[in-house]
């Protein structure tokens, strides 16, 4: 071999030989990379159908949210209904309450009435059918109706 190649050729192909193993190094650099792209992506995928599934769950969360409002609306309007009631029921029991107790009043005073007014009875005919003219009569009487004795 010559000089010159010795000198050209040979340094040339060292230099051509770093070049495929710079050139092996940095492909097998891309494809580890590759993988680490891949992997992001799986990565990226899952997160976004995470991300899907958590918008769907929060979206029925509203959903529900608004359900209760509109039922708590409901409640609150049955509420307002239910005591505007319970207010004209009890006005109504305290109506009826003061005539029950004006009803009741008024029977025993006409309970106490007719007690008195049987009491002066039984002692007027007490003391009428001791007298001898009274007593013959409830005796003819006794004996024309014998239904009316033992009274």
């Amino acid at each position: 071999m010559s000089l010159f190649a010795r000198f050209s050729v040979k340094p040339l192909l060292y230099v051509i030989a770093a070049q495929l193993l710079v050139i092996a190094g940095m492909g097998l650099a891309l494809h580890l990379k590759q993988a680490d792209v891949d992997v992001a992506n799986a990565a990226s995928e899952s997160a976004i159908a995470t991300r899907d599934a958590i918008a769907t769950e929060r979206d029925a969360w509203k959903s529900d949210a608004a359900r209760a409002l509109l039922a708590n609306e409901d409640y609150q309007d049955i509420t307002k209904l239910l005591q505007a009631e319970l207010k004209t029921c009890q006005g109504e029991a305290r109506v009826m309450g003061e005539k029950n107790r004006k009803a009741v009043a008024a029977a025993r005073a006409e309970a106490a009435d007719a007690d008195r007014t049987l009491k002066q009875f039984t002692s007027k005919f007490y003391t009428e059918s001791r007298k001898p003219t009274c007593a013959r009569a409830l005796q003819a009487m006794e004996a024309s109706c014998p239904a009316l004795s033992d009274y």
